[in-house]
């Protein structure tokens, strides 16, 4: 981790906070969504609001299986499609997600956000900026 004595700037406004917890706003397709940013999470997963958004391709692309979710409440079991490949983008960056789980339904009922992303999304950039002053978030 570096902490620059003069910090970056960019016209990106692309970094929120949902109480204490970071959120990332990527470019999927046309379209831009909202995502819970993990920086703790090995991979990314995308919730039932992705399924139903793209629905149709998920379902003529994807294969269906079965994972297990894990965490302080314990282990669940859920029915997932896993796509070959995501394709997202962050401030103009394109990463490309292999092997991606959707869930097929909610985990928590309150949830708002697509996804939620984690190692194997930021591990694709040499470096990662992360400004909670100005938020936005880039990576080169």
């Amino acid at each position: 981790m570096i902490i620059p004595l003069l910090q970056s700037t960019s016209d990106l406004h692309n970094l929120f906070l949902d109480r204490l917890d970071p959120v990332v706003s990527l470019l999927t397709g046309k379209d831009t969504l909202l995502f819970n940013f993990d920086l703790g999470a090995t991979t990314s997963n995308f919730y039932y609001a992705y399924f139903e958004k793209y629905k149709g391709q998920i379902l003529k692309e994807g294969h269906k299986r079965t994972i297990q979710l894990g965490g302080a409440g314990g282990i669940q079991k859920k029915l997932v499609y896993t796509m070959p490949h995501i394709d997202l983008s962050l401030g103009g960056k394109k990463v490309i997600l292999d092997s991606a789980d959707i869930l097929m339904q909610k985990i928590f009922p309150e949830e708002k956000m697509y996804g939620n992303i984690g190692n194997d999304f930021t591990s694709q950039f040499t470096e990662l900026v992360l400004n909670f002053d100005k938020m936005y978030t880039k990576g080169n």
